[in-house]
Parts: C-alpha cells; structure tokens; sequence
C-alpha cells in the first residue's frame, strides 16, 4: 500500500471510530425495557405504529420533565437519560430513537438550523449561536414522520398521513391530527435548513468527546437521496 494508501485508510478507520452508534446495546435494551415495560406486538398496523409512535414520545419527555441538557463530555444515552431524569432536545431525541431501533423501527436523526437571520444554510450551519433543534424521523408503513423531542408535537395530519421534514417546509400550515396534543413548534414554521445524521457540530456529545462533529455515517448519507 503506497502512502495515499495508508493516510485513507487511516482516515477512514479515525472516522468510523468517530462514529456515534446505531445499533442499541444490551444496557440501552434493559433502559428501553424499564421505559416501556408493556408487550408489543413485531406486526402492527399503521394506527398501531403511530399510537406506539406517540407513547415513546410520551414517555422520555416524562422521564425528563427538566429541559437541561446533560453535561458536555458525558454518555448521554438512554440509561443516563434515565438516571438524570432530565435533557435537551439532543438528549431526548436520542433516547427517542433507541427506543424506536430496539422496537423495529428505522429512525434518522435530525440537526434542525433556523436560517432567518443568517439567510442561508451554509452560514447557519457554521454560525455558533444558530437557533437549532434536534428531533427524530421514523419510518412508519406509510412513509418517514416526524417526532419532535421537545414538545407533545409529531408530523401527523388530520388526514392520517405521516409527513417529513421536507413537507413541512413545503407547507408549515398542515392541518395536524388530534392525536398530536401540541401545536407546531415555531422553528419548523420558520426558513430552516437541517442534516440527517449530524448529533453536534463540536464533537463532544459522544466519545471520543474531540472536537470532530458527532455523526453517524449510515444517517449523513441519506441527506443525498433528499
């Protein structure tokens, strides 16, 4: 192998080992156990999907009623969500989708930006004190919906459809269904960019806690196909 070689494959290995995991494990299953105790059927249809949907949102933002997030430098799973009984948007989320995964479902993390005082994505992205927000979207049989990690609120309509980031930009004025308890937040309403698979731009929410962002490469990839 010559040295251009060696310095990807380098690179490589140093970004898979950057890489904050998918895959739940066994303590993240015993955390999602004690959450959601009740039996639940592997078939469901799609009401079925959406009621279970709503009532692990319920249940982390129960089992963290205090929005403060837990401490840079720190394991911020679902077991120290937990523990802590407290977090932010980005812990939640997290908590959220592990819980979704050891149940099945496929989920993508979300880092939602407000561009409406910076004016474009790039400079959002790049601009420290950006209004931002984390959320989760799962697949459901009828396709992705949102999960907002802060509020009683996910992208269902009145008419029964799931909807994704992208179709609330299209249209922030859907008619939401009643099983959604809370209105709208107001940064979807407003100009916003967002990237599938990015956990934080300063690297230090997952170990090995260095300033690279946290990402999760399987996540990053599907904002191509958007």
């Amino acid at each position: 192998m010559g040295f251009g070689g060696a310095v990807f494959g380098a690179a490589i290995a140093v970004l898979w080992y950057q890489q904050v995991p998918a895959r739940p494990t066994s303590n993240d299953l015993t955390a999602v156990r004690q959450l959601l105790p009740e039996h639940v059927p592997l078939e469901r249809t799609f009401d079925e999907q959406v009621a279970f949907i709503l009532r692990v949102q319920n249940r982390v933002l129960a089992a963290s009623p205090e929005e403060r997030g837990i401490p840079l430098g720190r394991s911020r799973e679902i077991v120290d969500l937990l523990r802590a009984g407290h977090g932010a948007c980005f812990d939640r989320s997290r908590a959220i989708e592990t819980a979704l995964k050891a149940n099945g479902f496929r989920t993508r993390h979300a880092s939602m930006y407000s561009t409406a005082k910076s004016g474009s994505a790039l400079r959002s992205l790049l601009t420290p004190d950006t209004t931002s927000h984390a959320l989760t979207e799962v697949e459901t049989s009828r396709g992705w919906m949102i999960v907002d990690s802060k509020t009683h609120w996910a992208g269902l309509t009145a008419d029964g459809r799931p909807v994704d980031l992208e179709a609330v930009r299209a249209n922030p004025k859907l008619r939401w269904s009643s099983a959604v308890k809370d209105p709208l937040p107001e940064i979807y309403g407003g100009p916003l960019t967002w990237v599938y698979g990015l956990y934080s731009r300063h690297g230090r929410f997952y170990p090995p806690y260095d300033p690279v962002p946290d990402v999760n490469w399987g996540e990053l990839a599907q904002n191509l196909n958007i």
